[in-house]
């Protein structure tokens, strides 16, 4: 209890002296920070997560690998945390949340089969104290104009815990094209799961480490409206039509509204209870 105390507290200092506020009116007040705690090393480990509120319920949105890691000796998946949190502000106490493990760890997921996601129910007393991003679960855009990208994770290097930079990252619509298909010229394999945001301003680097589960913004070129595009999970580079291009992997949000609809929610997956 001593070490979650202490982490709280070095997370309030460092939030209050690092943390560049948003304007009220930014995309960026809709990516909260997640963290996961284990105790014997005090070893805590951060990314993004953002909320949903649908008929009276609030629901927390992050990516599957945030929390689940695989061994790669069994292939199964392990969870390496004791306990995980979504912090709110330095004001307010962070939202536990509920890890019920299956009795048996399952085998691990293919990133490319299955959708790198999670969603946790939370009690709905926490809705007048945050940002849902339900009005920008819009429709799939038509065309596609700038994205917008705000993580609010930490990483841990070392024995000293460091705010990722930059936390927004902006992509201007002549920088990026989104694909569905990853591979070289010869091997296109078309992904129904995932985006592949191709960027040419980017060199991704550890200072992206954090931005896993962080809301995707994408304004629609002939609405004008931002929307949310889907959820980051990755970062890497992909050859593609004989250029290595700088690749962000995002989640579509279809696949959001797929497991609301489904009602499983949290880390026991239905073929594992």
């Amino acid at each position: 209890m001593k070490i979650l105390i202490a982490l709280f507290s070095l997370l309030g200092v460092i939030n209050s002296m690092c943390q560049v506020p948003f304007p009220s009116d930014s995309l960026g007040k809709y990516s909260y920070e997640i963290f996961t705690i284990r105790y014997k090393d005090a070893a805590a480990h951060f990314g993004t997560a953002f909320f949903i509120t649908r008929n009276g319920s609030l629901y927390a949105i992050t990516a599957h690998h945030t929390f689940v890691s695989c061994d790669s000796l069994t292939k199964k998946e392990f969870y390496p945390f004791d306990q995980a949190f979504i912090s709110l502000s330095t004001t307010m106490p962070p939202i536990p949340l509920v890890i019920i493990k299956p009795r048996d760890t399952c085998s691990c997921l293919t990133v490319d089969k299955n959708p790198d996601l999670l969603v946790f129910e939370l009690d709905k007393k926490y809705i007048p104290f945050v940002n849902s991003v339900d009005s920008f679960m819009l429709p799939p855009f038509i065309g596609y104009a700038d994205a917008e990208i705000y993580g609010q994770g930490f990483t841990r290097d070392s024995a000293t815990l460091q705010l990722t930079s930059p936390h927004h990252i902006h992509l201007p619509s002549k920088t990026f094209e989104i694909g569905q298909f990853y591979g070289d010229i010869n091997t296109k394999i078309i992904d129904s799961i995932n985006y592949y945001f191709f960027v040419t301003t980017l060199k991704f680097n550890s200072k992206f480490k954090g931005y896993s589960g962080a809301p995707v913004f994408l304004q629609d070129s002939a609405s004008k409206k931002w929307r949310v595009a889907g959820v980051i999970t990755g970062g890497m580079q992909f050859g593609i039509d004989n250029q290595v291009k700088e690749t962000i992997i995002v989640t579509k949000q279809d696949f959001i509204t797929d497991v609301l609809n489904s009602g499983h929610f949290g880390l026991q997956r239905p073929e594992c209870r």
